[in-house]
């Protein structure tokens, strides 16, 4: 399973290279980098708002390293997506600027047009995007479950102790019963 996303991105990226002309990826460009641009904000926005899930909730230390450890993973993961999303475009303005200077004559072979490796990696990398876009919302609703069961946890552990404290306080002190109370004397003789 960890390895079906990068196959089926290399299946893509390989049928598209040798199906669907150059010319198709630079008809949607503009459209293409809206979308990409749109993707690419919405994460800037995640990995900020995400920092805010590490505040204090008095988590113990294997909480809070917990939460962290995968705080870092899912950021790392944002990053990467909004690298890939960066590539992308890149892919896209090479590929204009490039379009003419693909094709390219040799002696005895003849004319070779290696605008196939522009819509092949264009078409990887959109897919690479499109499959993991599903893991974003799964990332978020992921890291708000974990960082709900460890609040939850903190706010029982602080509601055991203020129940411990409030037991103390009813339990009657030890000065206000005699130290004789429920001694039998013996009757005077």
């Amino acid at each position: 399973m960890k390895y079906l996303h990068l196959f089926i991105v290399l299946s893509i990226s390989v049928a598209s290279g040798y199906l669907v002309d150059l010319s198709v990826w630079l008809g949607m460009r503009d459209g293409l980098i809206a979308f990409l641009g749109l993707i690419s904000a919405a994460l800037l926005q995640l990995i900020p708002v995400t920092t805010n899930f590490l505040s204090g909730d008095d988590l113990t230390p294997d909480e809070a390293d917990r939460l962290s450890r995968a705080l870092q993973r899912q950021q790392s993961f944002w990053v990467g997506m909004l690298a890939v999303n960066v590539l992308t475009v890149v892919a896209l303005v090479l590929g204009t600027l490039l379009k003419n200077a693909l094709v390219f004559q040799f002696p005895r072979v003849g004319t070779i047009d290696f605008s196939f490796v522009f819509s092949g990696l264009i078409s990887g990398l959109l897919g690479f995007v499109l499959i993991r876009l599903i893991s974003v919302l799964g990332g978020v609703l992921s890291l708000q479950r974990l960082r709900t069961a460890l609040v939850m946890a903190a706010a029982k552990r602080r509601a055991a102790q203020k129940a411990e404290e409030i037991q103390k306080k009813m339990s009657p002190p030890a000065d206000i019963v005699p130290t004789t109370y429920g001694q039998i004397i013996p009757p005077p003789h």
